[in-house]
């Protein structure tokens, strides 16, 4: 994943980077659950986290992701 600023990158992160592969950020926090007598559900939604730091936007700037899946989101921020 890279995000850009106005064209420009400003961070990038890779899924695999998190436990070393994307499952295991699934099941760990399955088995930590487990372990408290607690369990996911279905339904239940599961964060796994960023994969870049938080970007604080400035208005007027153009904002672009782009991941392998599901591909490229751009944002413009604007004044309301």
């Amino acid at each position: 994943m890279c995000a850009f600023e106005d064209g420009t990158e400003i961070n990038s992160g890779v899924g695999s980077n998190a436990l070393s592969v994307p499952l295991a950020v699934m099941v760990w926090p399955a088995n930590h659950l487990n372990a408290l007598g607690l369990h996911l559900r279905k339904g239940d939604v599961l964060a796994t986290g960023l994969l870049t730091d938080v970007i604080e936007g400035t208005k007027g700037k153009t904002y672009r992701a782009e991941y392998h899946h599901p591909g490229t989101v751009d944002v413009t921020l604007t004044a309301r």
